[in-house]
């Protein structure tokens, strides 16, 4: 396959189709989307979810997504990004801006605007190193942060975080 195509949508028509899930009611449970999701190497596990213009997933969906990605952590993170392309425009996900990232089973907000393509290259850093220092402190730290201002965790928290 042309890598030139590798991510782009192929049938738009059939995409552009709404899926309904009002017959898939459970009492208060009915079924969410995942925008998109990676597997690198069976490692690192990205999801992605972009809403417009900064709109806040639901709580069933963002407690869906935390259920999802946090048996994976350390190495999973689930990033919700925000655009602002009209409603008939296809969205570029690389560019869109992140607005929380689910990383060590919390939610980090990052202090600047980041796209989700930076923090997936960050992320798969720290799938390589191992090091969760250096993504925390990419998240929610300006670029001139001092080696003294890291957070730290011991080996202990380290190798409950990976079990």
């Amino acid at each position: 396959m042309n890598d030139e195509i590798r991510g782009k949508i192929r049938n738009v028509c059939y995409a552009e189709q709404i899926i309904d899930f009002s017959n898939l009611c459970f009492g208060t449970i009915t079924p969410t989307n995942i925008d998109g999701y990676m597997d690198f190497w069976g490692k690192g596990h990205v999801f992605f979810e972009a809403k417009h213009t900064d709109a806040v997933p639901p709580y069933g969906q963002k407690l869906a997504f935390e259920r999802v990605a946090d048996p994976l952590a350390p190495f999973s993170i689930y990033i919700i990004a925000s655009h602002n392309s009209p409603h008939h425009q296809q969205i570029n996900a690389a560019e869109t801006i992140v607005s929380n990232v689910r990383f060590l089973r919390g939610w980090i907000k990052p202090d600047r605007n980041l796209t989700t393509k930076e923090v997936i290259k960050k992320f798969l850093d720290f799938v390589r190193n191992h090091n969760p220092d250096k993504f925390y402190d990419f998240l929610i730290r300006p670029a001139e942060t001092k080696p003294q201002d890291t957070i730290t965790l011991s080996s202990l928290e380290w190798l409950r975080l990976c079990q």
